[in-house]
């Protein structure tokens, strides 16, 4: 068993390696070369700008962690990003159901159990005339929706797609 953990181990090391390391500056490289000599080695005016590739070698080293850093400012300030991930969330076929296993089993069953308690110990408390009525209603609410959820049905409707 030992030695299989340690062929994984290494093919994910060697993985991460080639993908970081390797690939990534190969793929860069290969791009700056194709666009040196297919398009600004025959452009004038871009040959101006860059006399040698080294030239544009050097600018394009300095242009990918800035237009990383920029993409990065960038999507940080857009709506974009946040709507992409919900539509990412709404395509999972879990987002309005429990995951079978340790959700469906044992998260769901506990907040269950939990919300019983509190419904129960606010029921029985020296003053339940005190509790309000909309806090009752919205734990039954809640109590009802995580029996569906731990009995593996759906809950919600998701937004309709336009």
């Amino acid at each position: 068993m030992d030695i299989v953990k340690a062929l994984y181990r290494s093919w994910e090391h060697f993985n991460t390696f080639y993908t970081e390391f390797f690939s990534k500056p190969v793929g860069i490289f290969t791009s700056d070369v194709t666009i040196y000599y297919l398009l600004i080695n025959n452009i004038a005016f871009l040959k101006d700008i860059f006399p040698s590739f080294t030239h544009f070698l050097i600018t394009s080293l300095l242009a990918y962690p800035i237009g990383t850093l920029l993409g990065r400012w960038f999507s940080k300030r857009s709506k974009i990003k946040y709507q992409q991930e919900e539509v990412r969330a709404e395509a999972s076929i879990y987002a309005y159901k429990a995951v079978p296993g340790k959700e469906q089993e044992a998260t769901f069953p506990t907040l269950l159990c939990l919300t019983r308690s509190v419904e129960w110990l606010l029921g029985n408390s020296a003053y339940p005339e005190k509790v309000p009525s909309d806090l009752m209603e919205s734990l039954k609410q809640v109590e009802q929706k995580l029996r569906t959820l731990a009995e593996g049905r759906y809950v919600g409707t998701p937004k309709r797609r336009m």
